[in-house]
C-alpha cells in the first residue's frame, strides 16, 4: 500500500510541475488534489455509466452500416457535391446556351409564321 501512496505523491508531483504550480503552499496543494479527485471521480463515475448503458444496447447486426463507415460515405458525398458544383460553375455557361438554343428552337417550332 505504501507503494502505491508514493506513486500517487510522486505522479501528482510531476502533474504540479507540468501546470508550474510545484512550488505552491500546502494549503493549496490540499485543495487542488481536492479537486482533481473530484474530477477523477466524476469521470470514473460516467465512464462506468457509459458501460452500463453499452451494455444494455443491442448488439449490432451484420450488414448495418458501423458509425464509421458511415463516416466515410459522408465525406465521399461531400467530395462528390463538391466535384459536382465545379462542374456546373464550368459548365454554366454552355448550358445556359443550351438551354437558350432549346427554348428557341421550340418557340420557332410552335409559331411557324415567325421565320
Amino acid at each position: 500500500m505504501e507503494q502505491s501512496s508514493d506513486r500517487s505523491i510522486e505522479l501528482m508531483t510531476e502533474l504540479l510541475s507540468a501546470i508550474g504550480k510545484r512550488s505552491i503552499n500546502n494549503y493549496l496543494r490540499f485543495s487542488l488534489e481536492r479537486e482533481l479527485e473530484e474530477i477523477a471521480t466524476a469521470y470514473r463515475e460516467r465512464r462506468d455509466l457509459l458501460k452500463k448503458i453499452e451494455t444494455t444496447l443491442p448488439k449490432q447486426q451484420p450488414g448495418q452500416p458501423t458509425l464509421g463507415r458511415y463516416h466515410k460515405d459522408l465525406q465521399q458525398h461531400r467530395k462528390d457535391t463538391a466535384r459536382r458544383l465545379v462542374r456546373r460553375k464550368r459548365f454554366g455557361p454552355v448550358y445556359d446556351y443550351v438551354m437558350l438554343t432549346g427554348t428557341l428552337f421550340f418557340y420557332l417550332q410552335a409559331n411557324p409564321r415567325r421565320k
